[in-house]
């Protein structure tokens, strides 16, 4: 091959990678002008946001509040709860919630159980006395001492309350014709489960005894039945060098609520 035919080789291999450079370049720039094309122009910022917050605001968002009060009364306390909780459905949640308790307790009320009521219990009294007994038993007695309990160990807890009256200004049933009362007090036994086995002491006075024919024998242990509406007699024994009368085996369930107690002697 002679000169001449390599120069001409030349110039047309160079002309051939020209014309490869220039194709190249042109399919870039029309990918590049479709894709523009193609593109939605966009809202300025200002109005997508006037248009996505008010969408939001006006269609999007649910909001809820609910309201819970109570209100509770028992044994002359007073007892009030409020919960309130906010939601807000556009895709954040808020919820709030409070809670208020307020016990507000008249010491004096008397027992708003018609039971209770009937013999004028005072639950919340200064001078009612209550003791929390456990499993294994004990002793309960009343402030002054003169009425006790003993609680033996059946492995069930109890709550003995005593609760003193003053026949004459608190409310009183009518006494059994022919006895009057020498001491009264409204009892209480809440044992968590049965069985339970309880004995009752009471003690007695001189001036309880004093004139009385038979002496600390006449005495009577009685417990005044709401249900029943009478008087029930207990079965006691009696120490006289203690000065006591004992009802053995005690009934509890006739004492689940604040039941009258009364020491009475013939009138």
């Amino acid at each position: 091959m002679n000169a001449s035919q390599t120069r001409l080789r030349a110039r047309l291999g160079f002309l051939l990678l020209s014309m490869l450079v220039l194709a190249v370049l042109a399919s870039v720039t029309i990918t590049s002008a479709q894709t523009t094309a193609s593109a939605p122009a966009s809202e300025p910022a200002s109005v997508a946001d006037a248009n996505g917050n008010g969408n939001g605001n006006s269609n999007g968002n649910s909001n809820s509040n609910s309201n819970n009060n109570s209100n509770d009364n028992s044994s002359g306390c007073d007892s009030n709860s409020n919960s309130n909780s906010n939601g807000n459905g556009n895709g954040n949640s808020n919820s709030n919630s409070n809670s208020n308790d307020n016990n507000n307790c008249d010491p004096n009320a008397i027992s708003t159980d018609p039971n209770e009521a009937a013999v004028g219990a005072q639950p919340n009294a200064a001078d009612t006395k209550t003791t929390s007994l456990p499993s294994s038993g004990g002793t309960a007695s009343s402030g002054d001492g003169m009425e006790v309990v003993n609680v033996s160990n059946t492995n069930i807890p109890i709550v003995v309350s005593f609760d003193p009256v003053v026949r004459g200004t608190d409310v009183s049933p009518a006494l059994p014709s022919g006895l009057k009362s020498q001491r009264e007090v409204n009892l209480l036994l809440a044992p968590n489960g049965a069985p339970t086995t309880a004995a009752l002491v009471v003690h007695y006075s001189d001036a309880d005894t004093a004139g009385l024919n038979g002496g600390a024998a006449a005495l009577r242990v009685e417990y005044y039945s709401v249900p029943l509406a009478r008087w029930v007699e207990l079965p006691k024994s009696v120490d006289t060098a203690a000065k006591t009368l004992t009802v053995n085996n005690l009934d509890v369930s006739a004492f689940l609520k604040f039941t009258r107690l009364g020491l009475l002697r013939p009138s």
